[in-house]
């Protein structure tokens, strides 16, 4: 990937930027522990692991995939921006490695994401999806300001859509 597509974003606490190659065996962790899958579908398989994040790398706008780095070097997870399966709109979504949570990383790097959705690439509205009965990620969500704006059932579940109006 580009590393100009990508931008570096930085917070009081992390910087976000591109996903390098040396981030796939955190990529896995990501993809295949059952805790950190546990609302995104279960673990992904090996055979698809590879392709998966072939795909993150080669990502082109309206597609971004920022690795999110606790002091600038530790791998925590990633923030992605993309098309959202139905809505017209660009979709929010964040995975981070189970070390990292509740110390407030995804919600300090979603905010910038949102920022700079919206105010770098003008970008109006944000959706995201998650399962209903996500309460953490739902609090997440509510947290950055983004309200309920449907129930939906996708992948066997109950998903609610959240936007930024």
């Amino acid at each position: 990937m580009s590393k100009s597509i990508i931008p570096e974003i930085k917070t009081e606490r992390l910087t976000l930027n591109s996903l390098q190659k040396t981030d796939f065996p955190y990529f896995k962790e990501l993809q295949t522990n059952p805790k950190i899958r546990l609302y995104l579908g279960g673990p992904v398989t090996e055979d698809k692991i590879e392709l998966k994040f072939d795909c993150y790398l080669s990502a082109t706008p309206p597609e971004y995939h920022f690795a999110v780095r606790v002091d600038e070097k530790n791998f925590a997870g990633i923030i992605s921006l993309g098309q959202h399966h139905e809505e017209p709109q660009l979709e929010i979504s964040f995975q981070f490695l189970s070390q990292f949570w509740k110390r407030g990383y995804a919600f300090e790097a979603s905010k910038a994401v949102l920022s700079y959705a919206q105010n770098t690439l003008g970008v109006p509205k944000i959706v995201a999806e998650t399962q209903s009965i996500n309460a953490t990620s739902i609090r997440l969500l509510e947290k950055l300001g983004m309200k309920p704006e449907k129930k939906i059932i996708r992948f066997g579940e109950n998903q609610t859509i959240f936007s930024t109006t």
